[in-house]
């Protein structure tokens, strides 16, 4: 057994004193302070294992908070595992925890951050956000995690494999991109077989291949091309072109199995039905919205919402000045993302969500400008409906506008 660990009841808080357990968590571990306001019981490091758990039971008393700095680094089986002992955990911001450690100490250890992150709890409780576990819904997380990973992945392949195919086409590439598109599957299978100008003009079947995107013109695009001389070093950048083009094909059908799976997954959520009712809200925004959020009742009150999700400002004025906004620096970035993709997609497929994005537009707004704004009122919609457990046309029933 690691040293350390000990099954007796002697240094533990007793019920009728106030502690709290600050978990710093690691890869492979988690640095824990038990202390009160006048006493530390316990500051060392653990194994991240089922069996600590287990362990923990017998040394942190049942009712004691526990806060955790960088929650969505590692270890959520353990914090799963401790939900399950009726612990309460709380979710302190890393960007507020590093203004306790620099109260607490200047330099940097894992006892001290620990302690640092207990302390919060006294200091300042309102600031804290209780984390409410559930397997379905960090399935759905690391699943939306991982296919949020792919996409960013597939846009930069994308991105360079047109810088390859500029280079080894050159000019001509700038009008071949206006109908042969990489973003398809015919598009990629043309320039896998011709991933350079050299191997289109060397093919007997280019006039052939160009007519099916270029039905007038396919002849005379090639009419004043020329190949390249520099052979070896053309060779290599279509061979980079190819193993691109492949990657992106097998990102593709990896990001379709994930999203078969949230979809699989996202009907065990009880919000999934009412958040699925928004025009612009689809299986991957709502799962997303589920596993970021957590639980509705986090916050209590829309304004407090919508600034988690970074889409309200933030007020500052001294003396006689007058009020400015500034924006957020804490707050959720992937909700921000998906209110916005929610507002992009909704433009299309809602008449109100269209008429208040063009009424922004001619009051001078930026398109950009014009989404966040669009962005800030479905955060308000989904907090109502998930407040009021009812779905979008009952709520538009009982206003005459929702926006």
């Amino acid at each position: 057994m690691k040293k350390g660990f000990k099954k007796t009841q002697a240094g533990r808080p007793s019920w009728r004193e106030k502690a709290a357990a600050g978990i710093d968590p690691a890869r492979y571990g988690f640095q824990m302070a038990l202390l009160s306001p006048s006493k530390t019981y316990y500051n060392r490091s653990f194994p991240l294992s089922a069996r600590t758990a287990q362990e923990l039971a017998t040394i942190v008393p049942k009712g004691t908070p526990l806060i955790i700095e960088g929650f969505g680094t590692s270890g959520r089986l353990l914090f799963m595992e401790l939900a399950r002992l009726s612990y309460s955990c709380k979710e302190l911001n890393p960007k507020l925890g590093r203004h306790l450690r620099f109260l607490e100490q200047e330099g940097h250890t894992d006892s001290g951050d620990a302690a640092a992150i207990a302390k919060a709890e006294f200091l300042f409780p309102n600031r804290l956000s209780p984390i409410i576990l559930s397997e379905s819904g960090e399935a759905l997380a690391a699943l939306s995690k991982s296919r949020r990973r792919l996409v960013k992945g597939k846009t930069a392949d994308k991105n360079r494999l047109h810088v390859l195919l500029s280079e080894s086409y050159g000019t001509c590439y700038k009008t071949l991109k206006t109908k042969i598109s990489i973003n398809t599957q015919k598009g990629r299978r043309f320039f896998h077989r011709f991933p350079s100008i050299n191997a289109l003009l060397s093919s007997p079947e280019k006039e052939r291949e160009l007519a099916f995107f270029f039905p007038e013109k396919g002849e005379a695009l090639l009419a004043e091309e020329r190949p390249w001389s520099s052979i070896v070093y053309l060779e290599a950048l279509e061979a980079e072109a190819h193993l691109l083009i492949d990657h992106i094909e097998n990102t593709e059908k990896m990001t379709e199995e994930l999203k078969k799976k949230i979809t699989a997954v996202l009907p065990s959520q009880k919000e999934a039905p009412l958040l699925l009712s928004i025009p612009g809200v689809g299986p991957i925004s709502a799962a997303t919205i589920i596993a970021e959020m957590k639980t509705i009742d986090r916050f209590p009150s829309e304004a407090k919402f919508a600034g988690y999700c970074g889409l309200g400002q933030l007020v500052f004025q001294s003396g006689e000045q007058s009020p400015c906004f500034k924006k957020r620096t804490m707050y959720n970035r992937v909700l921000r993302g998906a209110f916005f993709d929610v507002a992009f997609s909704a433009i299309s497929k809602s008449g109100l969500a269209r008429t208040y994005y063009r009424k922004k537009r001619q009051e001078g707004k930026t398109h950009r400008q014009a989404l966040l704004r669009l962005a800030r009122y479905y955060a308000r919609i989904v907090y109502s409906i998930l407040k009021k457990q009812k779905t979008y046309q009952e709520i538009v029933s009982e206003r005459d506008r929702v926006l």
